[in-house]
């Protein structure tokens, strides 16, 4: 067997963090160690999986009404005042990925013109750059004007 470098209370103690459905990026943050420090002792244990939590607070979402937050949002209320708001134990990313599945995606607005052509003619015009003599410095100011068929 290869030389053990996690004490035995590490081991316990990462264990029973598992046990209380803490993840393992925040036990490792918590204890100091690494992630594959966690996966080994997981490995020596033959017990590859953590236990999966519940997850907390997220029955709340379920009395929501989302026709209404759906329609708000549409109308362009930020979902960071809705989620605070509704005054929920779920963090703002669980609230705002339940909002984006719950909200139909729209399409960009576009607009086709259809014209024979060279029956109409659209036009642009704008300021261009500004151009520089070298012999006398003197600035020369461009526009651009593009007439489309």
């Amino acid at each position: 067997m290869a030389l053990q470098r996690t004490s035995q209370q590490m081991q316990n103690q990462i264990k029973e963090l598992l046990r209380q459905g803490h993840s393992k990026r925040q036990i490792a943050r918590s204890l100091g160690i690494c992630r594959k420090t966690i996966n080994k002792v997981l490995a020596d244990e033959g017990d590859l999986k953590a236990p999966v939590a519940e997850p907390r607070g997220e029955s709340g979402l379920l009395d929501l009404d989302w026709e209404s937050l759906v329609k708000q949002a549409s109308q362009g209320v930020p979902i960071k005042t809705l989620w605070e708001e509704q005054d929920l134990n779920v963090s703002y990313r669980i609230f705002w990925g339940e909002l984006r599945r719950r909200k139909p995606a729209t399409k960009p607005v576009t607009i086709k013109l259809h014209h024979t052509p060279g029956e109409k003619a659209q036009i642009d015009f704008c300021d261009g750059i500004n151009l520089v003599c070298r012999k006398t410095s003197a600035i020369t100011k461009t526009h651009l004007f593009e007439l489309t068929c």
